[in-house]
């Protein structure tokens, strides 16, 4: 239960802090990927649930990739 919310805050406060487009894609990948190996080694989840859940995890993180600015923007 830690793990994953060090993991979800953590890539959400470390993307705010990035600038750099491609840092931010490389990190996005790097966090989705520890987040899909830790669904998989700490419960007993089917490759479906995983699936489901890293998918839900990387939209969160890919929703924090658009700048704020960019956002309100839009509105």
């Amino acid at each position: 239960m830690v793990l994953a919310a060090v993991l979800l805050v953590g890539a959400i406060v470390s993307l705010y802090f990035l600038s750099n487009p491609n840092a931010k894609l490389g990190l996005i990948a790097v966090y989705t990927l520890l987040f899909a190996l830790s669904v998989r080694l700490c419960t007993n989840a089917g490759r479906a649930e995983v699936f489901a859940a890293t998918a839900a995890y990387a939209a969160v993180l890919v929703g924090s990739f658009r700048p704020l600015r960019d956002l309100v923007a839009l509105c």
